[in-house]
């Protein structure tokens, strides 16, 4: 290849990364004239608000209830949900909200045996 080859591709790429320049600052535009907003975080404060009743219902599961897991790895029922397995509930159909002793035993379901 000769000089002049050479030059005139090296002439050639030139003119092309110039027109592929101006093509793309056609159609994308000028980096610097683009305006980028951006949230800022919003403070932290010390008030507190009410949890949001679609999440936290009646149906929403309650960390604070025991779950007690069988020998073979399987979960015991507890169908009246008072965090004593029904294998072990003496009072079963424990009324909603009602704490219970270690039998599964409500104040209200202990008034009724005696």
């Amino acid at each position: 290849m000769k000089k002049t080859d050479i030059a005139l591709v090296i002439f050639i790429a030139g003119i092309s990364i110039l027109i592929a320049y101006f093509v793309a600052k056609a159609v994308i535009g000028d980096p610097g004239e683009q305006v980028a907003t951006v949230r800022t975080a919003v403070p932290i404060t010390g008030s507190i608000s009410a949890p949001s009743k679609e999440i936290f219902n009646e149906d929403a599961i309650n960390p604070t209830v025991e779950v007690v897991i069988g020998e073979d790895g399987a979960v015991e029922d507890d169908l009246d949900f008072d965090g004593i397995a029904d294998s072990k509930d003496v009072c079963p159909d424990t009324p909603k909200d009602e704490s219970v002793d270690e039998d599964g035993c409500s104040e209200s379901q202990k008034d009724d045996e005696s």
